[in-house]
C-alpha cells in the first residue's frame, strides 16, 4: 500500500515494521525486498525491530546525509533509517537485494548491541548473514595484535578503498570461523553481551568467550 507524500513521492509499508520513502517505482521494489530480507533476519536476531529506508533524489542528498563516499550506495544513518543513493545509482548495483541485507545486519546489530560491537565483527556479520561475497583476496589475522591493527584501519577514514575491500575480506573470515565453532544464531544471541564487557574479546559465546574462539590456545 502506497500513501502520496508529495509529486513523485511515496511512503511503502507492505509488512509490518518497514517503512520506505522514495519515488514510487524504487520504493515498492526496496520495500518487497527489505519485507523479505527483514522477516528471515529476524528469526535469528529474534526481534522485530522497526526500519525505515530513505532513498535521495539527488547525490548531494546523499553526501549530505550518509557522509560517505559515492561507491558505497546505502548506509545506516541512524538507530532506525537506512539512506540509500538516488534510483537512477541503485539500478545500476548488480546485488542490490544483498547491499540492503548488509545494512539492515547493522541495524539489528545496533539495537542488539547498541554501539558497543567491533568494527571487525559488525562488518563480517553484515556480509555473512546477507550472504555477500567479498571480491578481494584476503586473510584471517593471526593473534589479538593483528586484530586490533584490522579494527583500526576499518575505523580510519585514511584507508584506501583497495585496503578496506581487503579488509572486509578478513572480517567476513573471522566471522566464517566462529559460525563455524558455534553457529550464527548462538553467535547473534550473544551480542546483547558487549554492553556489559569492556573487552569485545570477553564476550562470553555459550562455554567460551569470543578471543578464544578466534585465537584458541
Amino acid at each position: 500500500m502506497a500513501v502520496t507524500l508529495l509529486a513523485l513521492l511515496a511512503l511503502f509499508n507492505q509488512c509490518d515494521g518497514v517503512e520506505v520513502i522514495g519515488p514510487e517505482e524504487t520504493a515498492e521494489k526496496i520495500s518487497r525486498i527489505i519485507c523479505a530480507k527483514k522477516q528471515s533476519l529476524d528469526a535469528i536476531f529474534e526481534t522485530k525491530s522497526r526500519v525505515r529506508v530513505r532513498i535521495c533524489g539527488d547525490m548531494e542528498c546523499w553526501r549530505r546525509g550518509s557522509g560517505r563516499p559515492w561507491y558505497i550506495v546505502a548506509a545506516l544513518v541512524g538507530e532506525e533509517e537506512i539512506l540509500t543513493q538516488p534510483g537512477r545509482s541503485l539500478e545500476k548495483v548488480d546485488d542490490l537485494g544483498g547491499v540492503l541485507a548488509h545494512e539492515l545486519v547493522h541495524l539489528l546489530i545496533r539495537k542488539t548491541a547498541g554501539r558497543n560491537c567491533p568494527r571487525w565483527l559488525d562488518e563480517g556479520l553484515a556480509q555473512w548473514l546477507s550472504g555477500q561475497k567479498s571480491p578481494a583476496e584476503s586473510s584471517r589475522p593471526g593473534n589479538r595484535k593483528e586484530l586490533a591493527a584490522l579494527e583500526q584501519r576499518l575505523k580510519s577514514s585514511r584507508t584506501t578503498r583497495d585496503q578496506l575491500e581487503r579488509d572486509y575480506g578478513a572480517c567476513r573470515l573471522l566471522v566464517k570461523q566462529l559460525v563455524e565453532r558455534v553457529g550464527a544464531k548462538v553467535l547473534v544471541r550473544s551480542l546483547a553481551g558487549l554492553k556489559k564487557i569492556p573487552d569485545p574479546l570477553d564476550l562470553p559465546v555459550e562455554a567460551n568467550s569470543l578471543g578464544s574462539l578466534l585465537f584458541p590456545g
